[in-house]
């Protein structure tokens, strides 16, 4: 890890973490999850579709394909369907991404409060926190949703800093996707990018954007144990 990123970490007071992807290896869930909906209700999509999905929170998804798609059904009966295909995945068997549980137990040791910032749905973020045991080491979980803004804009970034007081100079975003860590950094934020297998076509893009990339968390524990 370079010493950029070693510095930035060492400066760090208040986190904020995206979910999926981040700390949550929970991405197979989502792909193809447009696709395969559609195609159970007898449509066959555009091929486009999962790329679009990836700035849209489960209820923006309802209602485009809605309104795209010749279907037989409202955009909340289509969210209720999304979220039986996702929520099992969530409640059962999405795992932390390595390193992140040690981490988090780190951050905590020194008091920098935490939260989570995700587009996805309050109930499956807790399920899958509060099954993994990672709820408790947040102060609260922030959606997309809640504040009517998708991560498109960095909004949703900056309402977390302010719930727990902090600024653009001591808050650090750890994110994974390049619109995100695009929309944290136009925000003001020092991001810390993390690899995910759904991202790694744009990593390169990624690290150059980023103020620090980590292929897991597994690195900045080492990097504290080594400076130790």
């Amino acid at each position: 890890m370079n010493q950029k990123l070693k510095q930035l970490i060492n400066k760090m007071e208040y986190a904020i973490f995206d979910l999926d992807g981040t700390i949550l290896d929970s991405m197979p869930i989502w792909v193809n999850l447009g696709e395969t909906v559609l195609k159970s209700l007898g449509i066959i999509p555009d091929d486009d579709l999962n790329k679009r999905f990836k700035t849209m929170t489960l209820q923006q998804s309802s209602e485009y394909l809605t309104r795209h798609f010749p279907l037989d059904i409202t955009a909340d009966e289509l969210f209720q369907i999304f979220m039986e295909n996702v929520r099992i995945g969530y409640e059962k068997d999405a795992p932390l991404k390595p390193g992140v549980m040690e981490f988090l137990q780190d951050l905590k040791s020194k008091n920098i409060p935490m939260c989570v910032a995700t587009a996805s749905d309050r109930s499956l973020t807790e399920a899958a926190l509060k099954r993994t045991g990672a709820l408790p080491y947040f102060q609260f979980v922030l959606t997309c949703a809640e504040i009517g803004k998708a991560k498109e804009t960095p909004d949703i970034y900056i309402e977390a800093m302010h719930k727990m007081g902090g600024n653009t100079k001591n808050t650090v975003v750890f994110e994974d996707a390049y619109f995100s860590v695009l929309s944290a950094k136009s925000g003001g934020f020092p991001v810390v990018a993390v690899y995910d297998e759904e991202t790694k076509k744009d990593q390169t893009a990624i690290s150059e954007l980023a103020d620090g990339y980590i292929n897991s968390f597994q690195e900045l524990l080492n990097s504290q144990k080594n400076s130790s």
